[in-house]
């Protein structure tokens, strides 16, 4: 595309101030809808400035080298077959109860593999029923999660799930994409145990026919507290636990979050056994709220809260923020009943020996 040099010294910077004059007004709107359409005609304004003020510079041999290299490599890339041994391993488990006994999930088992290391269900040729986000970590927003949990939550979830305790960043397992991890506690119960999953375990969890927690919490109590300020959980039997933190961002905070991103809060961590531990939260999954009680600490606790139910494994927590966020925090503290009876599992959920 040729642009004429008077266009671009007399048009550019102007579709480039209009821009930045556009982010600084999403700071002060209030209202959700403004935001984002203020946001999208800023963006569109710097969008069209970069693409002339680009269209105008010449191309570089440099540049033209790199895409070359970078093409040669794509052509690479695609022509490379590469073959992948599938169905010739069994996935082999232990039992939960500590009898000994192993069983082998058959092939053709409808199968979902979480958080992230999908590729099993292809190497052990399982059918693969993924959830919406294939991996924990791509539910960046508040709205995959939710899609990934409404799936759990319905009658075309998988009969199993293979399910590790890691995550990516430094975030707590059950904080990543808090909504589909309460799905998968509503649902699930453990079956066996497996070293598989990179010799790190893994629980192989078959689903159940009734939740073990309604969708609806029995107990919803709020308080707002200061950055830094730590809270005691309440003691409640029988119940799990689920807080909710609602970093709302400062002037500063949108105008960042908007150019690039902010830096992400902090959350410490007291287990009642005098461990403490620091992770990072993302500030949209945090207010999606998260199991906060019973913050497993390892995959074998992550097997006995599903088999004895949820255990007061946290004495405090303290959400910290940055200079991005409100110094302030609303904080909302969920309970739900917890039922450990589970029925007569789905027909198609069989395992054979």
């Amino acid at each position: 595309m040729v642009v004429r040099q008077g266009f671009v010294v007399n048009f550019v910077p102007n579709f480039l101030v209009i821009g930045a004059i556009l982010s600084l007004l999403v700071v002060f709107s209030e209202r959700t809808g403004e935001r984002r359409a203020i946001r999208v005609f800023a963006t569109s304004f710097m969008i069209l400035g970069c693409a002339f003020l680009s269209s105008s510079l010449p191309e570089s041999d440099l540049l033209k080298n790199q895409v070359g290299k970078f093409s040669a490599l794509k052509s690479v890339v695609l022509n490379t077959q590469l073959e992948v041994p599938r169905g010739e391993n069994d996935f082999v488990a232990m039992s939960i109860d500590g009898s000994g006994r192993q069983f082998k999930l058959k092939q053709g088992a409808p199968v979902d593999v979480y958080p992230k290391l999908t590729a099993m269900a292809w190497t052990f040729n399982f059918k693969y029923r993924p959830r919406f986000s294939l991996q924990s970590y791509a539910a960046y927003h508040p709205e995959l999660d939710q899609l990934s949990a409404r799936g759990y939550n319905s009658t075309n979830a998988p009969g199993f799930i293979v399910f590790g305790h890691e995550s990516i960043d430094g975030t707590h397992p059950q904080a990543v994409d808090p909504l589909t991890w309460l799905a998968v506690y509503r649902w699930y119960d453990p079956f066996g145990m497996s070293s598989e999953v990179l010799r790190g375990g893994s629980i192989l969890l078959r689903r159940r026919a009734s939740p073990r927690i309604p969708l609806e919490a029995s107990h919803v109590s709020k308080i707002t507290v200061k950055s830094g300020t730590s809270i005691a959980l309440p003691e409640m039997p029988g119940l799990l636990t689920v807080v909710s933190a609602d970093f709302r961002l400062n002037w500063w905070g949108y105008l960042v979050n908007f150019i690039y991103k902010v830096e992400r809060p902090l959350m410490r961590v007291s287990y009642s056994d005098g461990n403490e531990a620091v992770y990072r939260l993302s500030a949209s999954a945090a207010a999606s709220g998260f199991l906060a009680g019973s913050l497993s600490q390892n995959l074998y606790q992550v097997a006995r809260m599903f088999i004895d139910g949820p255990s007061q494994q946290v004495q405090e927590l303290t959400f910290i923020g940055n200079s991005f966020f409100s110094n302030d925090i609303k904080i909302s503290l969920k309970a739900f009943p917890v039922s450990q009876s589970t029925g007569v599992p789905p027909p198609e959920t069989t395992i054979a020996n």
